[in-house]
């Protein structure tokens, strides 16, 4: 039964995959004001809400095998980790470093400003090895923008089982108000800067804040039943007003911080907005989750076979959708019209995310999954003798 929740889960990643996919080539088409708001609105182009999202849906899933047991194998735990989101990611810089130092040359003109700001690095020896390391304050937005929210995942990686037996230990409030303390550190960092981050929201203190939606994300998984118990016992109607509410929390938190300091003229609105905002997309991503795993119509829809096959390949789609992107740019911007650039993106990045889904991104799990269990076997192998000495004793 987990085994379908989590897969219902996951297709939020490809709906969030989409919506950054299309919130990056938007720009292309000239559509009206309206049709913009629009599209905002129904979280057509909340390309940041669902990368929130993913820090919530990562807390969740990845909490899980924790909060079943006391003890965890941490080494077969991290290497799954690293031959999931390294070994992808390191294959898909290389061609991005590549196509980038191709396309350097080529002169095009503004289209906007997420789409000018790429591909204009010189590849030097310290950003390649930036880009190896890559979980340093690194800079991110040289040859492959969206990397920065994996640069957050694999920090967070390498501690997340040791705070999950934290939170799995405390009680709600006090796991609230550990969230609370390390936004506070972000919000520190905004007045005082203490520290410069080299790429989009890729400092460590930006981790810290982004560890407060994981442990969100640890307290519905560890909350669960409680959480989808309340809303199945809603009357029809209340169901109806959770949704809305989530909608709002996930697509209008923005909106509502601006007008906030509009009514009230509170500096604090626009200088500590952002964090208030992803708080907002984190609960409103909290408010889906417990739909779709407590309501069977949510979960008919999001097991629907496109959304569910996007999902499958949400992970490729995100990290190769703006190669393709800036490729087809480059290649096509002074002989096709825009729209037929942004048709011919949409296609081309399906079908990319699908060819590195099943030959770059499955084998990675199952190299993965194969050292960890031979791992396991050698560390096994050297516990038994201990174990008999101690039962001989």
């Amino acid at each position: 039964m987990m085994k379908n929740r989590i897969e219902q889960l996951d297709s939020f990643r490809g709906l969030g995959a989409l919506s950054v996919l299309i919130s990056h080539a938007i720009p292309l088409l000239a559509i009206p004001i309206a049709a913009d708001k629009l599209l905002k609105a129904t979280g057509v182009l909340n390309g940041h809400g669902f990368l929130m999202l993913f820090f919530v849906l990562s807390g969740f899933v990845l909490s899980l095998p924790f909060l079943k047991k006391d003890q965890i194998n941490y080494t077969s735990y991290i290497i799954r980790r690293l031959c999931r989101i390294y070994v992808p990611y390191i294959i898909a810089i290389t061609f991005a470093i590549i196509l980038s130092q191709i396309f350097l040359s080529y002169k095009i003109g503004s289209v906007s400003g997420y789409i000018d700001s790429q591909w204009k690095t010189i590849l030097s020896g310290k950003l390649l090895l930036e880009h190896i390391y890559f979980i340093g304050n690194i800079h991110a937005d040289s040859f492959n923008g969206v990397i920065w929210t994996l640069i957050h995942e694999l920090r967070i990686a390498l501690i997340f089982p040791f705070v999950v037996l934290i939170i799995k230990r405390l009680d709600w409030k006090i796991s609230v108000l550990i969230c609370i303390a390390l936004t506070s550190v972000k919000a520190l960092d905004i007045v005082f800067h203490l520290e410069k981050s080299n790429g989009f929201h890729i400092s460590y203190i930006d981790t810290l804040s982004y560890l407060s939606l994981f442990i969100m994300g640890v307290l519905l998984a560890k909350h669960r039943t409680e959480a989808i118990g309340f809303f199945q016992n809603l009357k029809r109607i209340n169901k109806i007003i959770f949704l809305l509410i989530s909608i709002l929390l996930f697509n209008f938190s923005g909106l509502a911080i601006f007008d906030l300091y509009e009514l009230t003229r509170i500096s604090a609105f626009t200088k500590f907005g952002l964090i208030m905002q992803e708080y907002g997309m984190g609960l409103g991503a909290i408010g889906f989750f417990i739909i779709a795993i407590g309501s069977s119509k949510a979960e008919n829809v999001l097991m629907f076979k496109p959304i569910n096959f996007v999902g499958k390949i949400s992970f490729s789609l995100y990290l190769y959708h703006p190669l393709v992107l800036l490729s087809c740019i480059h290649l096509f911007y002074y002989t096709l019209p825009f729209w037929s650039i942004f048709l011919i993106t949409i296609v081309l990045s399906i079908l990319v995310a699908y060819i590195t889904w099943k030959f770059i991104e499955v084998p990675s799990m199952r190299l993965g999954k194969t050292i960890a269990n031979r791992v396991s076997t050698i560390q096994g192998s050297k516990i038994k003798p201990q174990q008999m000495m101690t039962k001989n004793q």
